[in-house]
């Protein structure tokens, strides 16, 4: 129960994360079936569009819901989106590594990729994205 209150706020923003991780492939998905299968578009521009408005939607709910920012909004934009692209190329270079060299399935493999890019994905937003601005008091060194 100590580990609880000790680190209560960092529980609550990764279960956050996680409910908003949910939501968004939801969205990814949703949006794919609909540009494929209602508008039929190309399945390769089914998964762009949908692409982009998964992250789009993670954005928007990362930044209100999960790391409360109310930093540059532009910022943050810019950087979320180069971030989930450099993740994007992350979870290739885990994926196809798993499926060519190591001979995990397929399925496996994307879920091994998943939780990599998942974790990346927050540990950006934390630290790069959304990160918090030092007040000028934890600027101050303190003597202990």
């Amino acid at each position: 129960m100590k580990f609880y209150e000790q680190n209560k706020d960092r529980i609550r923003e990764i279960i956050r994360y996680v409910v908003v991780g949910v939501a968004t492939t939801a969205v990814s998905f949703g949006v794919y079936w609909l540009c494929n299968e209602v508008f039929h578009f190309h399945y390769a521009l089914s998964n762009a569009v949908s692409w982009v408005a998964a992250v789009t939607f993670a954005f928007i709910a990362n930044r209100k819901y999960v790391f409360r920012s109310d930093g540059d909004v532009r910022r943050e934009v810019v950087t979320f989106f180069l971030s989930r692209l450099f993740s994007l190329g992350a979870e290739y270079l885990v994926l196809v590594p798993a499926v060519e060299l190591l001979g995990l399935g397929k399925t496996v493999a994307k879920i091994v990729a998943q939780v990599v890019v998942m974790i990346l994905n927050y540990v950006l937003g934390k630290f790069l994205v959304f990160r918090k601005k030092k007040t000028p008091a934890e600027d101050v060194p303190r003597d202990e």
